[in-house]
C-alpha cells in the first residue's frame, strides 16, 4: 500500500532586502565572457512617494512679496507668476538610493485653469534651480527675504536675478528645461514632468539638490494654470519607482574549478561574478531562499552529499544541515516561507523525496513510499502544489521519468505528462500559470531540451498540463536545471554542447522575444537558480 506523508498548504511568499556585493570578489575563474548585456534586465519596480518639503509662486509684479502659505501655485503671463517647489534631501536618501532608482515624476493637480491658452495650447517647463531658496521667504528678487513686510530686499545671501534676459548666467535656474507640459483650454486633472535625471543627480550630489522652477515657454503669450499647493488638499507629490533595496537580479549556479564543483552567482548581464564557496569538495544544484539571504546546495564534506547553506555573499562557514548521513541528498528547493527544504535522498536504497525543517533540522519522509525513484521537488509559489518527477514502471507505453503533482490542500496526486519519452525537473512560473521542465519529447535520447507548458486546474480541481512548447530546439546540445526570473518574463537554464557536453548558462525567452542569450562561458556551469536578492 503507498504511503503518502501530507505536506500542510503553505502561502505568503516575499521576497525581503538584503545587501549584496556589487562588483565582483577575486576568484580562481576570472571575469565572466560571453554575451555580457543580456536583453533581461527587469527588476520588480516597487513605488515610493517623496513628501514634499517646500513651495510657492513668485510674481514679477510684486517682487518682494511671498506667497508660500497660499493653497495655489500660480503660473502665467501676466507678471511673471511662475511656482516653486522642493523636495527634502533626507527624506530623498531615506527612501532611495541612486542605485535603486528606476523613474521620478512630479505630478501637479490642476485647481484653475484660465483657459486662455490659445486653440493648439502652449507648453510649460520646469527647471533645475541653481540657488537654495526658501518657502516662506522666497520672493522674486530674494531666494530667502528675511522680512517680506517692508519693500526692501532683504535677502539672506546675495539677490537672484529673475529676469535678465541678456544675461541668462546670472539666473538662478538652469537654461535647458528637463521637462515640458503642454496646457490647454479646458484642461483638467494633473501635469505631470519627467525628473529622474534631476533626482538621480540628487542622490549622487545632495548638493545640488535645490528644487525646481516651473514657468510658461513663452512668457509673453497669455496663459493661465494654477496648481494645488503642499497647503492644499491637492498637494503636488513626486513619486518615484525604485527596485527593492538590495535587488541584484542573481543566479546562483556550479562552477568546476580545478576540478572541485563550487557555487557561484553571477547577474543575467554577466556582471558581478562571486564565487560563494571555497571548499576542498564538491557543491551542487544551488537554490536561493525565498527571502535572498540563503542559499541551499548538495555538499560533500564527509564524502556522500548532504544539505548545505551559505550565506548570499559567500560570508561565513557553510552549515551542513544534514550530517552524519550515509545517503545521498541533493536536488534542493525551498517552501516558499522559507521554513522547508524539499531534496532527494537514497536512504531506502532509492531516490526518494523528504522534507527538512529548517529550524529544528527535522526530517519527514519519504514523501511517498513506492517502488518507483523519484527526482526534485518543488513548491508552487501559492503553497498549494508540489511538482516533482517519478521513474515509471518498466512496460508501461509511456517513458522513463515523467512529471507529478501532489495538491497539498487534500493529499491527492495527479501525473501531469504521459509522453513517450523523459520529462523531468520541472519548475512553476512565479504566477503558477506554468511549468518550465526537461525533456527528450522530440525523441533525441540523452538530449535533453528545455519546453514549457500552461498549468490549469479544472472546475473540479484537477490539474494538468497543455500546450506544450519547445524552446530550444537543439538536438546537438543537453538542455538542464531551467530556473524562472522573478517576473516569470524569462528563464535561466545550462546547455552543454555535443561532443564535449561542456556546459554555460543561458538566458531564454519564452515569448520568442529574443534567441537565447550566453550569460557565462565557463566550460563546466550548470544548476542556474534565479532570485533578485
Amino acid at each position: 500500500m503507498t504511503r503518502l506523508l501530507v505536506v500542510s498548504a503553505l502561502a505568503g511568499l516575499f521576497f525581503a532586502a538584503c545587501e549584496h556585493p556589487t562588483s565582483p570578489t577575486a576568484n580562481q575563474s576570472g571575469e565572466p565572457g560571453g554575451t555580457l548585456f543580456p536583453r533581461y534586465s527587469s527588476i520588480p519596480a516597487i513605488s515610493v512617494e517623496v513628501p514634499i518639503a517646500g513651495d510657492t509662486y513668485i510674481r514679477n509684479g510684486k517682487p518682494r512679496k511671498n506667497q508660500g502659505d497660499l493653497l495655489a501655485l500660480r503660473i502665467r503671463q501676466s507678471g511673471r507668476n511662475r511656482a516653486l517647489v522642493q523636495i527634502d534631501q533626507a527624506e530623498l536618501d531615506a527612501l532611495v538610493s541612486a542605485d535603486r532608482l528606476v523613474s521620478a515624476h512630479l505630478e501637479f493637480t490642476i485647481v484653475d485653469n484660465g483657459n486662455n491658452w490659445g486653440t493648439d495650447g502652449r507648453t510649460i517647463d520646469i527647471h533645475r534651480m541653481t540657488e537654495p531658496w526658501a518657502e516662506l521667504g522666497a520672493t522674486w528678487n530674494c531666494g530667502n527675504d528675511i522680512d517680506t513686510s517692508n519693500q526692501r530686499n532683504d535677502c539672506e545671501g546675495t539677490e537672484w536675478h529673475m529676469h535678465k534676459p541678456q544675461n541668462p548666467d546670472l539666473h538662478p535656474w538652469a537654461a535647458e528645461p528637463t521637462s515640458t507640459a503642454l496646457i490647454q483650454k479646458f484642461q483638467v486633472g494633473t501635469v505631470t514632468f519627467d525628473v529622474t535625471d534631476d533626482v538621480l543627480d540628487f542622490l549622487n550630489s545632495p548638493d545640488t539638490n535645490n528644487g525646481w522652477l516651473i514657468k510658461k515657454t513663452n512668457e509673453g503669450a497669455a496663459g493661465r494654470i494654477e496648481f494645488g499647493s503642499r497647503e492644499s488638499e491637492y498637494p503636488p507629490s513626486l513619486a518615484i519607482q525604485a527596485t527593492p533595496a538590495g535587488a541584484q537580479n542573481t543566479i546562483a549556479f556550479t562552477r568546476r574549478v580545478q576540478g572541485v564543483k563550487d557555487i557561484f552567482s553571477i547577474r543575467p548581464d554577466g556582471s558581478g561574478l562571486i564565487q560563494l564557496t571555497h571548499t576542498s569538495y564538491h557543491e551542487s544544484n544551488p537554490a536561493w531562499s525565498p527571502d535572498g539571504t540563503q542559499i541551499a546546495y548538495g555538499c560533500e564534506p564527509e564524502g556522500n552529499v548532504d544539505i548545505c547553506l551559505v550565506n548570499h555573499d559567500g560570508s561565513g562557514a557553510p552549515i551542513n544541515l544534514t550530517p552524519g548521513t550515509p545517503s545521498h541528498e541533493e536536488h534542493v528547493a525551498w517552501s516558499p516561507d522559507g521554513t522547508q527544504i524539499s531534496f532527494t535522498a537514497n536512504r531506502d536504497g532509492r531516490a526518494d523525496i523528504y522534507i527538512l525543517d529548517v529550524a529544528t533540522g527535522e526530517v519527514n519522509g519519504p514523501l511517498h513510499d513506492t517502488y518507483a525513484a523519484e527526482g526534485r521537488a518543488v513548491w508552487s509559489r501559492d503553497g498549494r502544489w508540489l511538482l516533482f518527477y517519478r521513474e515509471t514502471a518498466p512496460g508501461q507505453p509511456i517513458g522513463h521519468w515523467q512529471l507529478f503533482t501532489i495538491d497539498l490542500e487534500n493529499g491527492e496526486e495527479y501525473q501531469l505528462t504521459w509522453s513517450t519519452n523523459d520529462s523531468r525537473w520541472g519548475e512553476f512560473s512565479p504566477d503558477g500559470s506554468r511549468v518550465a521542465y526537461v525533456s527528450t519529447r522530440d525523441g533525441y535520447l540523452w538530449q535533453d531540451q528545455i519546453w514549457i507548458a500552461d498549468f490549469q486546474v479544472d472546475s473540479n480541481g484537477h490539474p494538468s498540463l497543455s500546450n506544450h512548447t519547445n524552446l530550444t530546439h537543439e538536438p546537438n546540445s543537453r538542455w538542464s536545471f531551467p530556473s524562472w526570473s522573478p517576473d516569470g518574463s524569462a528563464l535561466v537554464a545550462a546547455k552543454s554542447r555535443h561532443p564535449s557536453w561542456e556546459g554555460a548558462l543561458w538566458i531564454l525567452y519564452p515569448d520568442g522575444s529574443f534567441p537565447p542569450e550566453e550569460v557565462t562561458d565557463g566550460s563546466t556551469d550548470h544548476g542556474g537558480n534565479w532570485t533578485w536578492d
